[in-house]
């Protein structure tokens, strides 16, 4: 497994084009709730590819790159974390792919880690009751 990040990372799997093709909307949804859980854990690092996404979007748009090379580089990305969860507001070809991966690779033990409420909105409460688990989980993976 490459080692990219330096302290416990859980790569956050989100629906970039989802079922309604709002690849902009799709990725503020993704960085509100993302940003919530950074407030909460501070030691954490959530990497969120749609935040990493603009030379990508050039890249794609003028077919210097494809769909799976792109899913390529984030299934490597992926190898690298600690943890994994999908952020499911919408439906994800890419996110299913990146499920499988995660499985494969152990960052999915206990459920399928799916998180399907506005994590922007929830309560701390709730967000720990999800998400304890999945930080324990990271973090001992990290210092193994």
């Amino acid at each position: 497994m490459s080692n990219y990040f330096n302290k416990p990372t859980i790569y956050v799997s989100t629906p970039i084009r989802g079922t309604n093709d709002d690849m902009i909307g799709n990725c503020q949804i993704a960085l509100k709730g993302v940003l919530k859980l950074r407030r909460l854990y501070p030691d954490i690092y959530f990497y969120l590819p749609a935040e990493h996404d603009e030379l990508i979007q050039i890249l794609y748009n003028n077919g210097k790159l494809t769909e799976e090379e792109i899913l390529d580089g984030d299934l490597e990305l992926l190898r690298g974390c600690n943890g994994w969860f999908f952020y499911h507001f919408d439906e994800s070809r890419g996110s299913e792919i990146e499920r499988t991966e995660a499985q494969r690779i152990g960052l999915v033990d206990e459920g399928q880690h799916d998180v399907r409420y506005d994590l922007a909105k929830a309560s701390y409460p709730a967000i720990r009751k999800t998400f304890n688990p999945i930080i324990e989980s990271a973090i001992l993976n990290f210092r193994s």
